[in-house]
């Protein structure tokens, strides 16, 4: 029997969500792939963090409405479940934000496409969503060609998911930028990645591409998962859901392959 998540047109579509799922939990990216549902989980910081993005999007473009209007379109909460005040989270990403997104001919956010072959001979699409793309930044970061990604939480420096998103900016642009990781929420924590491997997102996809074709989606948890995962609820909380048997629903096998910003 064919397997169901072998994209039909033989085109892999790949991003740095996919190649960090696969790398932290397997399982999640079989799910995710398969697009088996997710549980409800709390969504205030993502609500907030696309009102972020919004606002500095529109700021670069000078089309940026009052803060309270994205409030209202994202339906950011005053106060989340574990009683964080979500509302002065978005106040401070965006007051920090100008210094970033008004910097002269920014180019505002966008998606790109980059087809390529890996060593194994697959055929891949990368998908990368750039935030901010600077052609002459005067940022005190760096200077030069940089792309710019904000983030809205306080742990950017360490965090190895965004190092690898940074890495699959750099392979699309083929290394003519410098990408930037800044928490908009905290400044001082940010860092720089100015070179990669030319071969290492092309190689890491070819993990990605081999776990799929031997199905192995091993299921990784830890103490994170309870909180962050949105499958964990669903599948992985009981000794039942672990041992359910699992199978890809038909909308899924005929969409498989599909890019994130399909979802």
């Amino acid at each position: 029997m064919p397997n169901p998540l072998v994209p039909k047109d033989g085109v892999w579509r790949v991003s740095a969500h996919k190649l960090n799922m696969m790398r932290k939990c397997p399982f999640s990216l079989y799910l995710y792939l398969s697009r088996f549902p997710s549980a409800d989980s709390d969504r205030s910081y993502l609500s907030c963090g696309n009102a972020v993005h919004d606002y500095a999007e529109e700021l670069t473009k000078g089309c940026a409405k009052e803060p309270e209007y994205y409030l209202g379109k994202y339906d950011v909460p005053r106060v989340n479940s574990d009683g964080k005040d979500i509302h002065k989270r978005f106040y401070t990403c965006i007051e920090n934000v100008p210094e970033y997104a008004l910097q002269e001919g920014g180019i505002p956010e966008r998606t790109e496409y980059t087809s390529f072959t890996t060593p194994k001979g697959r055929n891949c699409r990368l998908e990368t969503r750039i935030d901010l793309q600077l052609e002459d930044s005067q940022l005190k970061e760096c200077k030069g060609k940089v792309i710019v990604d904000y983030k809205t939480g306080s742990h950017v420096k360490n965090n190895n998911e965004y190092k690898l998103q940074a890495q699959c900016y750099l392979f699309a642009k083929k290394g003519e930028y410098k990408a930037l990781f800044v928490s908009m929420l905290d400044p001082s924590e940010y860092f720089v990645i100015d070179s990669s491997p030319a071969d290492y997102i092309p190689k890491l996809c070819d993990e990605y591409i081999d776990t799929v074709l031997m199905h192995d989606f091993e299921r990784k948890m830890d103490f994170n998962c309870p909180r962050f995962c949105p499958y964990y609820q669903m599948y992985c909380k009981d000794e039942y859901a672990k041992c359910q048997q699992l199978i890809v629903p038909e909308e899924a096998q005929a969409e498989a392959g599909h890019d994130d910003s399909e979802n």
